[in-house]
């Protein structure tokens, strides 16, 4: 897909956040078709301004993911995931600390970015 594309579901995406009532500790899904889908979606959001990045993990190996603010008042934020190279294990592990809402998951959501079924996290 284009880059264009890309940039409109961006853009789309932020929007949608704005417009529905998002709450601490809720889980989203956005299917792609492939990885390299997921991957260059997740490439051309990282470059919009309002996104920064989040570090999932106490440790800093490991997978980064991609976060805004949704409500500044709150300072509530969506953090957005791609579960590209990482196994169900680890997906479950983000699941669980999204509802703990503790240390850097308190006040925030998860999107998984994704080309899999997932239902282990939806659970």
């Amino acid at each position: 897909m284009l880059r264009e594309y890309y940039k409109f579901l961006g853009n789309r995406l932020i929007d949608w956040s704005q417009t529905i009532t998002i709450q601490a500790g809720d889980r989203y899904v956005l299917n792609f078709e492939n990885d390299d889908q997921v991957r260059q979606f997740m490439s051309v959001l990282s470059e919009f301004n309002d996104i920064h990045n989040f570090q999932l993990m106490d440790e800093q190996s490991g997978p980064n993911a991609l976060a805004f603010d949704i409500d500044t008042d709150s300072h509530m934020q969506l953090v957005v995931v791609s579960t590209v190279e990482v196994t169900p294990d680890y997906l479950v592990n983000l699941r669980n600390r999204i509802g703990q809402q503790q240390g850097v998951w308190e006040n925030t959501a998860l999107l998984f970015v994704s080309n899999k079924v997932l239902d282990s996290i939806n659970s």
